[in-house]
């Protein structure tokens, strides 16, 4: 996961080590694609909500990481 800013990174990241359960809110023109920060590995996400665009090769990444996709209408 990326983040294209550095300026709020560390609370980004301290959000996420803090919960229970992570949810990730990306459309599906953002998954695949690199930004300036890196907030960690993927198995830092429970949950990827996003819309109905997401690839069939991304779903396969998700489900092997065993990251439940939530399909927003």
């Amino acid at each position: 996961m990326t983040y294209p800013s550095i300026s709020d990174l560390v609370v980004k990241k301290a959000m996420i080590d803090a919960a229970d359960i992570t949810y990730l809110v990306a459309d599906s023109s953002k998954v695949g694609k690199n930004a300036l920060a890196s907030l960690g590995a993927l198995s830092l996400i429970d949950y990827l909500i996003t819309d109905d665009g997401l690839e069939q090769k991304y779903k396969n990444v998700f489900k092997e990481n065993e990251i439940e996709i939530i399909t927003a209408t």
